[in-house]
């Protein structure tokens, strides 16, 4: 439980952040620099594709959960993604989406 609440506090101290500074970015680049919105939200539409690529790297911790055991090393490898994996690369991407399908307390 404490874990989730400091994981909590930590993902809306991150999210207002970027909030914060994404509406005072949209405001000078309005103001100062004379774009249009159109321009704003085609930058914002390219910029949220970087947490999506970001998440391929997330390191998937089903080890930790379910074993609790260390997870080797070489866990993220290239021979894994070729092989063994039955969850795609693309799986990280879809994530949020898979839980709030499947899970039944959503």
């Amino acid at each position: 439980e404490d874990v989730t609440s400091r994981f909590g506090g930590n993902f809306a101290s991150t999210l207002l952040f970027c909030e914060v500074i994404l509406r005072l970015l949209s405001t000078f680049l309005i103001e100062i620099a004379g774009l249009s919105w159109r321009a704003i939200f085609g930058f914002y539409a390219l910029l949220s594709i970087l947490p999506v690529c970001l998440m391929m790297s997330v390191m998937d911790l089903d080890g930790y959960q379910h074993r609790y055991t260390p997870l080797p090393k070489d866990y993220n490898s290239v021979e894994r993604e070729e092989g063994g994996d039955n969850n795609p690369v693309s799986h990280k991407a879809t994530a949020t989406l898979d839980l709030l399908r499947n899970d039944p307390k959503a």
